[in-house]
């Protein structure tokens, strides 16, 4: 942004001013020496000039840099926000279907413990899923019992003349 740009800028302009004032102070320091300059007090100067010109760089890129990186957590931080707030808008969504699903649930169990004739209830592998009271009674089996075990372990299956029907002639084998 411009407020960063015009701190940078001054930044180095602020680091080239002090590398000129050390520069020339530096020669004149060496200028008012009474004997000769010799060679290392001749580039002293220069050396000088240089180092601030390279740390003046540096810190102004130094700035930049934070600046940047300091946009690019902003930004990130602002999607990780977005994202929390999308997973809590989900959660709620299926909070509010599992309570859905709870009372239909609770619903059905009423109704199907409430029929006066023997209900069972099976999933696709033929395992007992629900039993009512009056299976139960009929069946002399508790629910607890018979979850999750084979139909056909649970209900003996009888032709007309009273023999047990063995499991490859059973209706929905």
């Amino acid at each position: 942004n411009l407020f960063t740009s015009v701190v940078i800028i001054a930044v180095f302009c602020l680091g080239l001013a002090i590398t000129f004032v050390l520069y020339f102070e530096t020669n004149r320091v060496f200028e008012k020496q009474i004997y000769s300059i010799s060679f290392v007090e001749q580039y002293v100067p220069i050396g000088i000039l240089v180092i601030g010109v390279i740390l003046s760089i540096l810190l102004a890129w130094l700035i930049y840099s934070y600046t940047l990186l300091g946009q690019k957590v902003r930004v990130r931080t602002q999607n990780l926000e977005d994202v929390s707030k999308a997973v809590q808008n989900v959660l709620e969504d299926l909070n509010i279907e599992k309570s859905k699903l709870e009372v239909a649930k609770a619903k059905d169990e009423a109704l199907l413990a409430s029929i006066g004739d023997s209900v069972i209830a099976v999933d696709e592998k033929l395992n007992v899923i629900f039993m009512n009271a009056a299976a139960e009674k009929s069946l002399g089996w508790k629910l607890s019992d018979v979850l999750d075990k084979e139909l056909f372990t649970v209900v003996p299956v009888q032709n007309e003349d009273g023999e047990l029907v063995n499991r490859e002639n059973r209706p929905l084998s």
